[in-house]
């Protein structure tokens, strides 16, 4: 029996410091480092920043490009660059932006997100991945995988973009007819990347030059709406019919090597739409569904199996999720319902064995034991459609209400 998580246990936290009321209010108003110590003024304390950029557009989708520092702990005075594409129109524009952290002549350290440069897509985009630090790839409506690249100038600075390949991979067939139809999603491993589609095809590229590798054609009879790398050479889609299915693609025939079925009492006619890949634990993978549920799985559980757990979530389908790449046992959602949350364990114990749910010890998920809790990072009345969070634990998303947002979390 899987481990159904209900509402009252996914509570929304509030925390508010009434012994340190004025700290909580200048956390909200001011960013970067501020003089906030009342024993010590002479010592900054790091604040978390927000920052909110009204661009005018839809935003379709948001990234992070890859970033070379090899620390593990995130440096809040980082410089980063992010890609933003819009979307709801036959062409979009890609914008490069730099996020960086300023010291005012008051020494006070304020967050600034700027505009670099903007090129436009032939089709609407639908997907983006970064490859890359100065590389990225996008699926668009058309059909087609590109790539873009934003060379470096000697200062080390980034000022535009410039395209390098296009491939047309994904068509629809009625006989001697053919049609592009609509790239969902593409991932990569970083020497791979590969497209998936509305016409259940799955093509295989590289990930310097865009040539195509392998192709399943049609190996879906559904449409695939996300993929994500569960190894160097095996990955998992998602279908229009809320099934996972896991494919090597060292393998010569276009068959999956394993099915997840779904959560039959409540995603069963739901496709899935957004997929989450445990940093560290590659067999253990949340589905996010357009019901707004999310199931956890375990890929160890054979050739067919079921979710380990359904985690009930908020209105809206999940249009994207994030695992933690430090703290995996925090990972992130944003939703149509305008919301996007931090999803972490809960404070105290959470007995399965006296409710009678299934729990399996060697899935090391501190929120399995403990119970979810969740608190939302940004609320709007518009969908978000995309989100993405960095190396520096900060958290950008965009949606229809034309905002780009970024944040800084704390995942400890």
């Amino acid at each position: 029996m899987a481990l159904n998580m209900s509402r009252a246990m996914l509570q929304a936290e509030f925390d508010y410091d009434h012994s340190n009321a004025d700290h909580v209010f200048e956390h909200r108003t001011n960013s970067g480092l501020s003089f906030n110590n009342r024993e010590n003024p002479a010592i900054k304390v790091h604040k978390p920043f927000t920052v909110t950029v009204q661009t005018g557009n839809n935003l379709g989708k948001v990234r992070w490009l890859q970033d070379n520092a090899t620390q593990l702990i995130p440096d809040p005075h980082a410089t980063e660059h992010l890609i933003s594409t819009t979307c709801g129109q036959l062409k979009s524009d890609i914008t490069l932006w730099k996020l960086s952290i300023v010291q005012d002549e008051y020494g006070k350290f304020n967050s600034q997100v700027n505009s670099l440069c903007t090129v436009e897509s032939p089709a609407d985009v639908t997907d983006v991945v970064a490859v890359t630090d100065e590389v990225f790839a996008v699926t668009t409506s058309q059909g087609s995988l590109s790539l873009y690249k934003c060379p470096r100038n000697e200062d080390d600075t980034f000022n535009r973009i410039e395209h390098t390949s296009t491939k047309h991979l994904h068509n629809l067939r009625s006989g001697s007819f053919e049609c592009p139809c609509p790239a969902r999603a593409v991932a990569t491993n970083f020497s791979s990347l590969v497209s998936v589609g509305e016409d259940g095809s799955i093509h295989q590229s590289t990930a310097t030059t865009n040539e195509n590798v392998r192709s399943l054609d049609h190996a879906d009879p559904l449409s695939i709406y996300c993929v994500d790398f569960v190894s160097r050479s095996e990955i998992l889609t998602g279908n229009g019919g809320g099934q996972l299915k896991r494919w090597d693609l060292r393998e010569p025939e276009n068959k999956p090597v394993q099915i997840l079925n779904p959560n039959f009492a409540m995603n069963n006619i739901y496709g899935v739409i957004s997929l989450a890949v445990h940093p560290s634990q590659k067999h253990l993978v949340i589905a996010g569904y357009q019901s707004g549920c999310m199931d956890l799985y375990d890929l160890r559980g054979g050739s067919r199996c079921d979710p380990i757990a359904n985690l009930a979530s908020n209105e809206g389908s999940l249009s994207e999720l994030y695992f933690h790449q430090i703290n995996p046992d925090h990972f992130f959602s944003c939703s149509s319902s305008g919301q996007v949350c931090q999803w972490y364990p809960g404070h105290g114990s959470f007995n399965m064995q006296a409710d009678g749910l299934m729990y399996t010890p060697d899935v090391n998920i501190e929120f399995l034991k403990r119970g979810l809790i969740f608190k939302q990072l940004n609320t709007s009345l518009f969908p978000v459609n995309s989100m993405n969070v960095s190396k520096h634990d900060r958290l950008i998303s965009g949606g229809d209400s034309g905002v780009l947002f970024c944040t800084e979390i704390s995942a400890q």
